[in-house]
């Protein structure tokens, strides 16, 4: 079994260059880190930061002082490796966490919330069916057969729901047209299998809930994501301007910035005239007269 004082072999080798250090090697071993690297170093004030200090760092004037101190940055970067070696035995998920496994990890108490709401109410559901509506309906149902037969035959219909028919139907037609018409997805209801037009009025408004639920998750989540999807947009906008740039140079990148920053007012501009409300323009008179009155 390995000691904690060892070090991995990945970050063994050692380096001319005063601003290596084996604990960085090590560090972007890990999932996280990797993930977090790569999404720092396509931000456009990484690039910039990066591309005008690091000549600055390599130059002499940066090295030959470090080249003094190296003996010294030597053991604390051995010292940090060792550190993280022995913090790898304590908590192994380091060298395989990622940011969608904490994610994840992070839903689990809303998702086994949900799971258990979800079971207990399917129980409560299928005890109330089975123990309190069926008994009942079906007594419902020999009632009326029975009422059919001595006193007035309704037609298998209910005496006053079956009665409204005439009214409820044309109801139950518009409201199914604008069901489809806002609610596009999902199943229909059928015409057939209800003994009245209201029984079929309460399978429409559940049709209409259970279409309206993915529809508003889906809107709920564009409206959470919508900060994190145009921050994206504008990152790609800037990285689009820099890489037309034959340097980074600071004179450069405030070209490229200018250039974004253009871009992005002209979005907002047409966004805004895109889904602001139209004004009815007023009209001018055309005459003194209009004029003074």
């Amino acid at each position: 079994m390995s000691s904690v004082t060892e070090i991995p072999a990945a970050v063994e080798s050692t380096s001319n260059e005063h601003l290596h250090f084996k604990v960085i090697d090590l560090l972007n071993t890990y999932p996280l880190v990797q993930q977090t690297n790569e999404f720092v170093s396509k931000l456009p004030v990484t690039r910039i930061a990066v591309a005008n200090a690091k000549p600055i760092l390599e130059s002499k004037i940066v090295s030959a002082p470090l080249s003094m101190v190296k003996p010294v940055t030597d053991v604390v970067d051995n010292l940090a490796v060792k550190s993280l070696v022995a913090l790898e035995k304590v908590v192994p998920s380091l060298k395989t966490k990622t940011y969608q496994r904490l994610g994840e990890e992070f839903m689990m108490p809303y998702n086994f919330t949900k799971s258990t709401i979800n079971k207990g109410v399917s129980e409560v559901t299928d005890f109330t069916t089975t123990y309190a509506y069926e008994p009942v309906h079906n007594n419902i149902i020999k009632f009326r057969k029975f009422y059919n037969e001595k006193i007035y035959d309704t037609k298998g219909k209910p005496l006053i729901r079956g009665s409204l028919d005439s009214f409820v139907a044309p109801v139950n037609e518009k409201l199914e047209s604008i069901i489809k018409s806002y609610l596009p997805d999902g199943s229909e209801v059928s015409k057939d299998g209800f003994s009245n037009e209201i029984d079929r009025s309460f399978a429409l408004l559940g049709n209409a809930v259970s279409r309206a639920v993915p529809v508003t998750e889906k809107k709920a989540t564009e409206v959470i994501m919508a900060p994190c999807n145009y921050t994206s947009h504008v990152i790609d906008v800037f990285n689009t301007n820099l890489d037309k740039e034959e340097s980074l140079s600071i004179k450069n990148s405030f070209n490229a910035t200018k250039t974004s920053v253009a871009e992005l007012e002209k979005e907002i501009v047409a966004c805004v005239k895109e889904h602001a409300p139209s004004f009815s323009k007023k009209t001018l008179p055309t005459s003194p007269e209009e004029a003074a009155a």
